[in-house]
């Protein structure tokens, strides 16, 4: 699998989600905060469309003792609803945990 060039930074500059997924060369963005306080965990995260400028937001609240199986859920809902299929090679390399 080959990425493309990535920009030194695009922050500070007023861009549309579709210029910056022209100019990253991909269709879907992912934006997100973390915010801890104690024990609890708050993740939220906006998958943005490039294309059309449609956005799927979600706020996932946890104990923060199993952060790595949290990631995985997080992971597997995004590429759920980007549609985006693993191949087999790389769906035996994760390890999910319910």
């Amino acid at each position: 699998m080959s990425l493309p060039e990535r920009p030194v930074c695009l922050q500070g500059k007023s861009m549309t989600a579709q210029q910056i997924s022209d100019q990253l060369g991909v269709r879907y963005l992912l934006e997100g905060s973390v915010q801890r306080d104690a024990d609890r965990v708050r993740i939220n995260v906006q998958l943005i469309d490039g294309r059309n400028g449609t956005t799927y937001g979600q706020t996932y609240d946890h104990q923060f003792e199993d952060l790595f199986a949290l990631q995985d859920r997080i992971t597997m809902e995004v590429m759920e609803i980007s549609n985006i299929k693993l191949t087999a090679e790389f769906q035996g390399q994760i390890y999910l945990q319910d």
